[in-house]
């Protein structure tokens, strides 16, 4: 290669790099902030479909928040949010049934994954109701990245 083509060939490196070096991120990109929240605390969901005896391990649950979970002065999980799990556990002998909750859905569509639980003597010879209130316990913190 020739020293002229070596100095052209410079010159368009550097200038590429020059260019690369000022692009920015945009102005307005969104800044996110996480959010815990603690293990131990209570979701109210209201059931929205029915258990009872006719269920089996495995089958699908769902919910909607019945009320907001605050961490601060901030929501981390909105009302209206859908909580999604399945059936655990059955013990026949004791009329129990266990729910296992795996994931929060928002109002506006952003996926959280989460570990809560509902064990409860539930009479499962009847069944429970959709509309029915329970208090799903979340078994470990729950951390959430929010676009601010």
């Amino acid at each position: 290669m020739n020293m002229s083509c070596r100095l052209l060939a410079a010159v368009f490196l550097a200038a590429g790099l020059v260019g690369c070096a000022s692009q920015q991120l945009p102005a307005d990109a969104p800044a996110t902030t996480a959010l815990t929240v603690p293990g131990g605390t209570e979701f109210h969901v209201t059931l929205a479909v029915p258990i009872g005896s006719a269920n089996m391990v495995g089958d699908s649950v769902s919910g909607t928040m019945a009320s907001a979970i605050v961490v601060g002065d901030k929501v981390a999980v909105p009302a209206g949010s859908t909580i999604r799990g399945h059936v655990a556990g059955i013990d026949r002998a004791r009329n129990g049934i266990e729910l296992s909750f795996t994931k929060v859905t928002t109002p506006l569509g952003d996926d959280i994954s989460m570990s809560g639980r509902l064990t409860a003597g539930v009479g499962i010879s009847a069944v429970v109701p959709a509309g029915t209130d329970l208090k799903i316990i979340l078994d470990q913190p729950l951390t959430i990245t929010k676009r601010s």
